[in-house]
């Protein structure tokens, strides 16, 4: 399992969704916040549904987030990807789902 620190007095910041309309600067303000919680410690996981775009917005930051010392914290994928990350954090759910039919 990851281990996850937050810290203290920070703990209301984990687990948050944002959404942000058509024109209104998604990547910049994506990755504008995903260095204020890179900053402070946090793991972050941007999340777009096209990789295309998911790609081109983390190349188009590397090198902010590098600078900082941040581009470890900072994950850019798909929802797709980032549900299946953390489903798999939880368990390895196609050997789960393996054993449940090998079971029955």
């Amino acid at each position: 399992n990851e281990m996850r620190v937050i810290p203290e007095g920070f703990e209301y910041l984990e687990n948050n969704l944002v959404e942000v309309g058509t024109g209104e600067g998604k990547s910049v303000v994506i990755a504008i916040t995903a260095c204020v919680f890179g900053l402070l410690g946090i793991e972050v996981n941007c999340s777009c549904y096209n990789e295309y775009l998911s790609n081109r917005d983390k190349n188009d930051f590397d090198s902010v987030f590098k600078a900082l010392g941040i581009d470890q914290k900072i994950k850019y994928g798909t929802f797709n990807k980032l549900c299946e990350s953390l489903l798999n954090q939880q368990c390895n759910i196609r050997q789960a789902i393996n054993e449940s039919i090998l079971k029955n």
